[in-house]
């Protein structure tokens, strides 16, 4: 995971070496946002704390079903008007790794202020 300080070093040491160059500030803005891609590429797609992997998958979706082409339902074969647990299972994954970067957001924002992290040993 990376850390929203190192970001911030990272920018400060991109910018003082290209300031000669004409958009010094947007190289180094899009040479911290590609190490953050990267980091949060390598920490994979799910950053829950759980012993296990996720291992509920949803149907496929499928974009051409008739019931999405007339605008009548999912593209998992089900009327808007019933209940469609693969849309629900989504909706809260979706949810779920909202939550988890607003915790990062909000745990990297209190190290930035220097106050102690809640859950942290040392």
């Amino acid at each position: 995971m990376i850390d929203g300080n190192q970001l911030r070093e990272e920018f400060g040491r991109y910018l003082a070496e290209h300031k000669a160059t004409r958009w010094g500030m947007d190289a180094a803005l899009m040479h911290v946002c590609k190490i953050a891609y990267d980091a949060g590429r390598a920490d994979g797609p799910c950053q829950s704390v759980c012993a296990d992997p996720c291992t509920v998958k949803p149907k496929e979706h499928d974009g051409q079903h008739p019931y999405v082409r007339s605008m009548r339902g999912c593209g998992h074969g089900v009327l808007f008007t019933d209940y469609c647990r693969d849309c629900e299972i989504v909706s809260v994954q979706e949810q779920y790794r909202n939550a988890i970067r607003t915790v990062q957001r909000c745990r990297n924002e209190l190290r930035r202020l220097g106050v102690k992290v809640p859950g942290q040993t040392s």
